[in-house]
């Protein structure tokens, strides 16, 4: 914690990591994807919103990545009709 304050360093994280994943020139358009991501951002985005599907995917792809790392597995993506 920084002196002086109540909130920790990484209390601006999260908010940082969704503004770079929104604002990055090269960002993919998820809507577009062919993909089990894409799919997902496509039903999130219609209920709630892009910025809540974004990260809904981000919360999706630590849960695969921590899958990939923990089991030594590769990701085995099940497509846009799952």
């Amino acid at each position: 914690m920084i002196r002086g304050t109540n909130r920790p360093v990484c209390a601006e994280s999260p908010r940082a990591l969704t503004h770079a994943m929104m604002h990055r020139p090269e960002q993919p358009d998820w809507g577009a994807l062919d993909t089990y991501l894409g799919a997902k951002y496509r039903r999130i985005a219609a209920r709630r919103g892009p910025i809540k599907a974004i990260v809904a995917l981000e919360h999706r792809m630590l849960i695969a990545i921590w899958n990939m790392i923990t089991n030594g597995e590769f990701h085995d993506d099940p497509g846009s009709d799952h």
